[in-house]
């Protein structure tokens, strides 16, 4: 894929895409209800390359992510990773002050968010740098217990292969 950018040969993720190109078929990541193998990995993430790609993001780009720890993290941090881009993950226990402070240090060029999550970002900053949500996970709603905070869910799944929709 011509527009992958992959600074060292030796790198973690480097490693993972060759290794999902030779053993494609093996259990990678084993969560309570799924068991996703390398090669389902390597392919939503290269959906979400591409997504980012068209989205503007590149080499030396920051993606926030105010995502909790859930596959969607993965994906996404890896293929910001694939771009050359710098995935700066967000501690979604932070209050709204931290968030706007980290988004406005980072020189973010895309947040994605779980949607329960997309509150804590302020409209004026919703304005300035694209939003994808995300919605958590059936895992994640469980173990976090979370409701709906007012946010209407996507209602169609984004073409890139986050399940969200850009705003």
């Amino acid at each position: 894929m011509a527009l992958l950018w992959l600074a060292y040969s030796k790198t973690f993720l480097y490693y993972i895409w060759n290794l999902a190109e030779k053993r494609y078929m093996e259990q990678w990541l084993v969560t309570q209800d799924k068991r996703i193998t390398l090669n389902d990995f390597h392919l939503s993430t290269k959906k979400i390359v591409q997504g980012l790609f068209e989205l503007g993001v590149g080499h030396g780009d920051s993606v926030a992510l105010l995502l909790r720890n859930g596959i969607e993290f993965l994906e996404v941090t890896y293929a910001a990773g694939l771009l050359g881009a710098y995935p700066v993950p967000i501690n979604w226990h932070f209050k709204e002050s931290e968030i706007v402070y980290i988004l406005l240090n980072s020189d973010a060029k895309l947040i994605v968010a779980h949607t329960d999550l997309a509150t804590k970002i302020p409209l004026i900053l919703e304005n300035k740098i694209p939003l994808i949500l995300v919605e958590p996970s059936l895992e994640l709603q469980t173990a976090y217990k979370l409701k709906s905070r007012g946010l209407p869910p996507p209602t169609l799944p984004h073409k890139f292969g986050i399940h969200g929709k850009k705003i």
